[in-house]
């Protein structure tokens, strides 16, 4: 509880911060596991995501969705693209996003340590990436 002036009362409310983790939710967030350049050519993406795809599903079962946002044209080279340098996976349920982030919690990859997070998965659906 917070005392305003006159005795007022209210609770203490903690503000929500773009990028603080939230609780856990389908959409786990792995970031430090490509670079952009990793992502330029297309058979490369697509090997990035199905390795990615196919680690996910054997620690955490079904995945709905591997997301690896990319600059996909020469118009966006100027632009800010949400969520990129960052992995999405949406997973099926729950436990199997949980899973999935005590396993990759800074596992190494390239040389970089990955980190993880979840994402509501209210912000994923609205696109909003870098929430």
């Amino acid at each position: 509880m917070v005392t305003f002036a006159h005795g007022v009362k209210c609770k203490q409310i903690t503000p929500i911060i773009p990028g603080q983790n939230v609780g856990p939710s389908r959409i786990l967030v792995l970031q430090n596991i490509v670079k952009e350049a990793d992502l330029a050519d297309n058979a490369e993406y697509e090997d990035v995501k199905a390795d990615i795809k196919e680690e996910c599903e054997r620690i955490g079962g079904p995945v709905k969705e591997v997301l690896i946002p990319r600059k996909e044209s020469k118009v966006q080279e100027s632009m800010a693209v949400q969520g990129l340098g960052k992995v999405f996976i949406e997973f099926e349920t729950q436990e199997g996003a949980s899973k999935a982030r005590l396993a990759l919690e800074g596992r190494k990859f390239n040389n970089r340590v990955v980190l993880s997070r979840f994402l509501s998965e209210e912000h994923y659906k609205k696109g909003l990436l870098d929430a």
